[in-house]
């Protein structure tokens, strides 16, 4: 049985980092524990921070009912009141003290009726202690669960919480590549989630344009209208790609960057984060406007009507950008654009 167990731990650590929906890696993980509990019931679930509840990733063997049950409200509050929200170990039908509770409770209302004779519950936390998930097996072999495969399950704990938080990729894509920048997630509906203990940026508050911006920047996300996007050289930001742009400092002047970093979590999209433009080669917001029309391959007098300036003017600003970022062609300063972040994004509100 031991070497059982650490197939599975194995097994349960492949399917964390494979690189496929999160449905197809939860279904992966239910397989690996198949061996430790032989179960003809399961049900992996992850808390949606959108939605604020719990959605059932994957679930077998189990009645619509029950699977929808033991995602709710009533079956989180029996866990609360079990201790299994704090010490986020499994526990069996035969470990629940109180038999009143196994009788009248989820146990006896709906799981034994329902022909399973034991199992296992168990909440999932994230490292930093958030409630993400819920894991459901159960037998109709009082036999199982074990406590070897119990003492298992219950050190994969943190593996299987990994599944199910779908701010851990925002998490740790912040951590890779942004710092301690101030972020949020956004949805593939443009809708806004905090991420657990990072700052939120000001210039992405609720109703700010850069925020409008930058949802727009995401709509092209997913099948065709990816193709589509990159097609028409339009920003939006492409599956496992990124997207960057200006904005004017919420304070003291000068600009902040943006960046779009897609996930590939379906319901968080992307990681929003940002921090301020350092670097921005001495040009002025006009100068940037420039720079963002001519990068898109607009002319002198296209780039004119787009400003409601002169087409002398406007090309006196091309001169004085390329000047300025030591590009000594129109392309040369379209591709310095793209590899810098030197678009202004407000030319998009």
């Amino acid at each position: 049985m031991e070497s059982a167990a650490l197939r599975a731990a194995a097994a349960v650590a492949y399917a964390v980092g494979r690189p496929d929906s999160a449905e197809d890696r939860a279904r992966s993980a239910l397989d690996a524990l198949r061996p430790l509990v032989p179960f003809v019931g399961a049900e992996l679930a992850a808390w949606d921070p959108v939605g604020e509840r719990f959605d059932g990733l994957v679930h077998e063997g189990y009645t619509r009912g029950v699977a929808r049950h033991l995602i709710g409200a009533e079956l989180v509050a029996e866990c609360a009141e079990l201790g299994m929200t704090r010490s986020c170990r499994p526990m069996r039908m035969r470990d629940v003290p109180d038999q009143a509770r196994v009788r009248e409770g989820t146990i006896g209302r709906l799981l034994l009726p329902s022909g399973f004779r034991e199992g296992l519950s168990m909440c999932l936390r994230s490292d930093d202690g958030r409630l993400v998930g819920l894991l459901h097996l159960s037998v109709d072999d009082e036999r199982h669960p074990s406590d070897l495969a119990c003492d298992t399950i219950g050190a994969l704990n943190g593996a299987l919480a990994q599944l199910c938080d779908a701010t851990g990729s925002l998490l740790a894509l912040r951590r890779l590549l942004c710092g301690e920048r101030a972020a949020i997630g956004l949805t593939a509906g443009g809708t806004v989630v905090p991420l657990p203990g990072v700052e939120r940026p000001a210039l992405l508050a609720p109703g700010a344009p850069a925020l409008e911006v930058a949802r727009r920047a995401l709509e092209g996300l997913g099948g065709g209208a990816v193709a589509g996007a990159a097609a028409r050289g339009d920003g939006a930001l492409a599956a496992g790609g990124e997207e960057r742009f200006l904005w004017p400092a919420a304070v003291g002047g000068g600009f902040a960057r943006i960046q779009l970093i897609a996930c590939r979590e379906p319901a968080l999209l992307a990681l929003a984060a940002v921090e301020p433009a350092a670097d921005v080669h001495g040009l002025t917001r006009r100068e940037l406007e420039v720079l963002t029309l001519l990068a898109a391959g607009r002319s002198n007098e296209a780039i004119a009507r787009r400003l409601v300036i002169s087409p002398r003017t406007a090309g006196k600003h091309v001169e004085r950008v390329l000047e300025k970022l030591a590009a000594p062609t129109r392309a040369a300063a379209a591709v310095r654009a793209a590899r810098e972040g030197l678009r202004a994004g407000w030319l998009d509100a």
